[in-house]
């Protein structure tokens, strides 16, 4: 099967700008903790769709921008031998624009 593709000029590429904070903490030499804060931005994420009608005719469209911010921790301790691992993370994204 053959697919069609279609050049629209209105069509803009999406961009994606990830920051992230990094601090790490040793304590004693047996138990370390790492923690991070995220934030990215996604300008004009882009779609696609298939009508489903004609075979693999698919378009694509310009999309929303999100805003993604985020905190992980991992920590470990080490005692006897033996690591102890421990991670947790919290995510929160937003829509900031409407779909054009």
């Amino acid at each position: 099967m053959a697919s069609l593709s279609i050049y629209c000029p209105g069509i803009f590429p999406h961009r994606l700008t990830n920051n992230e904070m990094l601090e790490i903490g040793v304590l004693r030499s047996t138990a370390a903790v790492e923690r991070r804060r995220v934030s990215e931005n996604w300008t004009t994420f882009r779609s696609n769709s298939s009508t489903g009608i004609v075979g693999n005719l698919f378009y694509d469209t310009n999309g929303q921008n999100f805003l993604i911010r985020g905190i992980r921790l991992l920590s470990a301790l080490g005692i006897a031998g033996l690591t102890f691992q421990g991670a947790a993370s919290w995510n929160h994204s937003r829509q900031t624009t409407l779909p054009l």
